[in-house]
């Protein structure tokens, strides 16, 4: 038998031994959707901060310079998931 080293996996093969070897292709992530799934992440992100910075500036709960940071990181984390999402063309 020729060694399984060198050879190519075939979806079905013979091992060494005799048995039948059944080898499971994995379907990998596209680049694309990593992409989306990523602008997802920065839009949910985006989004967390904002209503963060609307919920310490109802309740005075926190100073004007951590409001400010949390506003300005939740837009330009929101703003820019929002451009990941809607310029990732589909495959598929």
């Amino acid at each position: 038998m020729p060694p399984l080293l060198n050879s190519p996996i075939e979806p079905t093969q013979f091992a060494p031994n005799g048995m039948i070897v059944e080898v499971v292709k994995l379907q990998t992530i596209h680049h694309m959707n990593l992409k989306r799934i990523f602008g997802a992440i920065l839009t949910i992100l985006g989004t967390a901060g904002l209503i963060y910075t609307a919920f310490t500036f109802t309740n005075e709960s926190a100073g004007v310079k951590e409001m400010i940071v949390f506003g300005v990181l939740g837009l330009i984390f929101f703003l820019s998931g929002i451009g990941l999402v809607k310029t990732t063309k589909d495959e598929g």
